[in-house]
């Protein structure tokens, strides 16, 4: 069988994709081809945006997605043969071309399997093992778990980053392991997985991430579940003391697990087999499966002619932008007297004082409709913007938040338009403050924009508060509007401007532990 494997050619960028994360996930994928001595041949770079690529199998083209993420490859609907690493519950099982792939766990097997007759989890230690390394999206909670045992467990708790046999090895003495997951709170990472397939018993928040043959992690089975904040982990920890026996009836169905699912030989014959089967691709969601209603808030301070006529210029280009979606906007304006009343524009007067997100959470309590789009007043909306990011989401429900592209400024981040469906946080690349698109139901999680941000740092405190709830935000590339970048809030008085922009800094410093 003829088998075509992306090869790491030279000479490429240093920060290039390709270069950055062959040998983490393209060479996991490779160790475990070459574990069962299969014929690799190589080919080119078979890369299809962020974190996906290509392999070939006997001609047929099988895309394997190492993403942590939960979006997929920009028409991925075409691919008939789609393996992702963190397929999750509640989020990939609609799409019939899409199938769980086991995450990153060994590279050496031939290690994995000597040690395994060597680790002998027997939860007779007193040791409560939490090494993760405190990073990226799981750094504010890691370092919450390991300062919470650290406090209440003392010499008990190991938490220091030690060599990694010996991370392995440290489960014949130990009690039960807590794992943090990393990108999202709910996924299964590395060390998770490893500590799974060596048969200790771990504790973790809710696991949604799905192994090979759709196997799920069932909680008091593979894992004991604790809560999503980790408030409950010392009674957890407890009743791992009271009853040592069950947490290693836990620790060997897990290994079960990860043998039944996750060792090269069970990954590739579910990837064969699944590839043996025909299959229908996804068509794109028809337009009746669309709720056609949003709710926009324009946040307005026409103290001249000009930015009155910036407002309305705004509007305009809003509600000619599309012919099938309801538009329902609340213009906030500061400047009493002025008014954008029209069919579908409601204009409404604060009564505090200038705050960004006081703004927004009044405009937006206005309405009731599915989405909301929280909007500057000096933007220019393109055609069809709000159908591609409603189509977006609806194809992906779990994205609850997005922004167009705006094609005078992120092409000079280095985002070209219609490169797809772009997942990240950085503020003014992923999340265009000026124009953020959600699913209403996203306050449901959020509850309200924090109010004590009224001007700078509002958009990074949005970034920090989705990121903090594992809430999914995109880049939609082919959704267009365009930021003029006129000056709406103007501010004279010295103690009013450090109260909008340099204290605002220090709020968001100490708000979310910035140093």
């Amino acid at each position: 069988m003829d088998l075509i494997f992306p090869e790491k050619a030279g000479g490429l960028p240093r920060r290039s994709m390709l270069e950055r994360y062959y040998r983490v996930y393209y060479g996991y994928v490779l160790d475990s081809l070459r574990y069962l001595k299969a014929g690799v041949k190589f080919g080119p770079d078979s890369s299809i945006g962020d974190a996906k690529f290509v392999i070939r199998i006997a001609n047929t083209e099988i895309v394997i997605d190492y993403s942590d993420h939960l979006t997929l490859a920009p028409q991925f609907e075409k691919y008939p043969w789609y393996f992702k690493f963190h397929y999750s519950e509640g989020y990939h099982e609609a799409h019939d071309n899409l199938f769980p792939f086991s995450p990153v766990s060994f590279y050496d097997w031939q290690q994995y399997h000597y040690l395994r007759q060597q680790i002998k989890y027997t939860a007779n230690g007193e040791m409560i093992l939490s090494r993760q390394y405190p990073h990226g999206n799981a750094l504010h909670r890691r370092k919450q778990v390991q300062h919470l045992l650290k406090d209440r467990y003392g010499a008990l708790a190991a938490t220091e980053r030690i060599e990694q046999v010996q991370f392995w090895k440290e489960i014949s003495n130990s009690l039960v392991s807590v794992c943090v997951p990393g990108a999202r709170n709910n996924i299964l990472d590395r060390g998770h997985l490893q500590y799974l397939a060596f048969g200790a018993c771990t504790i973790s928040p809710k696991i949604i991430t799905m192994l090979p043959g759709f196997r799920k992690l069932i909680p008091d089975v593979h894992y004991i579940q604790c809560s999503d904040d980790y408030s409950d982990l010392p009674e957890k920890i407890a009743h791992c003391r009271k009853d040592r026996k069950r947490c290693v009836e836990i620790g060997r169905n897990a290994q079960q697990l990860f043998l039944e699912t996750s060792t090269p030989p069970e990954l590739w014959k579910w990837v064969v087999t699944q590839t043996q089967k025909k299959r229908s691709t996804m068509p794109e969601p028809p337009a009746s499966l669309i709720n056609r209603t949003v709710d926009v808030v324009i946040i307005s301070n026409a103290t001249n002619r000009t930015l009155r006529q910036v407002t309305e210029n705004c509007i305009s280009s809003l509600l000619t932008s599309e012919d099938d979606i309801q538009f329902n906007v609340v213009v906030v304006e500061s400047i009493h007297g002025i008014n954008y009343d029209r069919e579908g524009v409601e204009t409404v007067y604060p009564e505090t004082p200038f705050g960004y997100h006081a703004y927004l959470n009044l405009g937006r309590k206005k309405g009731s409709a599915p989405y909301v789009c929280l909007c500057n007043n000096d933007l220019v909306f393109e055609k069809k913007w709000a159908s591609r990011i409603i189509r977006a989401m609806e194809a992906q429900p779990a994205i609850v938040s997005a922004s167009p592209l705006c094609r005078h400024y992120h092409p000079t981040q280095g985002i070209k338009p219609n490169s797809g469906l772009i997942e990240g946080y950085q503020v003014a690349k992923h999340i265009a403050g000026w124009c953020i698109f959600q699913q209403r139901k996203i306050y449901e999680t959020i509850k309200e924009l924090d109010e004590s941000f009224i001007f700078w740092y509002a958009d990074n405190d949005y970034s920090e508060t989705i990121k903090y709830h594992d809430l999914l935000h995109v880049l939609v590339t082919n959704s267009f509007v365009d930021h003029l970048a006129s000056t709406t809030i103007r501010v004279t008085e010295d103690a009013r401007r450090r109260q909008l922009t340099s204290q605002q800094k220090l709020l968001f410093d100490r708000k979310w532990a910035k140093t």
